[in-house]
């Protein structure tokens, strides 16, 4: 038996309002007597509709809701999985729970199964225990090692304040036409703020939550990193990547399985978007 924990990134990492549309993706990946947490009752069509597209009875998934202690059913909050009395009925089941798979590998994930005995049952439970999702997430980590080990990237850097954004803003854009700022931690284009110096890029297909012309003004650089630099470093907490645009390409994802004897390669897809906002995602490439 499985445990399946149907959170959405942490809070402390990407702010939101609603992760129910988010979180029953985790049905996806269900199988005949798991058992899934989730931040509110299931949609029981959904359900229905899931198990008739896998093929197997609903009646054999088990949930647990947690909305009593999520302030309503729209956010999945971890501390709620410390609570002792969702802790005593993970007890109760520890003994038959062959895996731990969260969507999101959180630290309150790591710590509820360190309490109830299941450390061995989530993979990387003590690297996630020490808040390991931050920095494996962060686009300032991926650049960061990729310089280390010469992976290519995008020319840029990472930026730790706003007068190194703007140097390193200027000096990507004496040779490119636009280049993109990022969040280290959003997701699907929304942590981007696309920043052109005048003239138009080509081909461009990314998601972006900002976008801005200079019109040839690079001294207005300044400005607008003053303004902005609160939102691009999460206020202050996070480096922020800047990268040159490049242009006349598409945007795909590559999917890992990384273990401690190998790496497996999961698939692929492409990710489309219309006026900077994520409309479709397409598996496998």
């Amino acid at each position: 038996m499985r445990l399946l924990i149907a959170n959405h990134i942490d809070a402390a990492l990407l702010n939101q309002i609603d992760q129910r549309m988010f979180v029953h993706r985790m049905l996806w990946l269900s199988k005949p007597g798991d058992v899934i947490v989730l931040p509110c009752a299931p949609d029981l069509l959904f359900v229905e509709h899931v198990a008739k597209h896998i093929g197997f009875n609903p009646a054999s998934l088990r949930f647990i809701d947690l909305s009593i202690f999520c302030e309503g059913d729209r956010l999945f909050q971890d501390d709620a999985l410390t609570k002792t009395s969702v802790l005593d009925k993970l007890q109760e089941i520890a003994n038959e729970i062959t895996e731990i798979l969260p969507l999101w590998p959180s630290p309150q994930v790591a710590r509820m199964a360190q309490v109830t005995g299941l450390t061995s049952k989530l993979p990387g439970c003590l690297f996630f225990a020490q808040a390991g999702d931050e920095f494996s997430n962060s686009k300032a980590n991926f650049r960061r090692i990729s310089a280390g080990i010469g992976i290519m990237t995008a020319s840029g850097a990472v930026c730790r304040t706003v007068q190194d954004a703007v140097q390193v803003s200027q000096q990507l854009l004496a040779e490119n036409r636009a280049i993109v700022v990022k969040q280290s931690t959003n997701h699907a284009g929304a942590g981007n703020m696309l920043i052109v110096l005048q003239e138009e890029p080509e081909g461009f297909s990314g998601g972006f939550r900002y976008r801005v012309n200079l019109n040839g003004q690079l001294a207005s650089l300044s400005e607008l990193f003053d303004d902005k630099w609160g939102w691009a470093s999460c206020n202050g907490t996070n480096s922020v990547t800047i990268e040159a645009f490049v242009e006349n390409i598409g945007t795909v994802y590559a999917e890992f399985m990384v273990r401690d004897a190998m790496v497996d390669y999961i698939g692929s897809g492409t990710l489309c978007y219309k006026e900077g906002r994520l409309t479709t995602e397409a598996a496998p490439l």
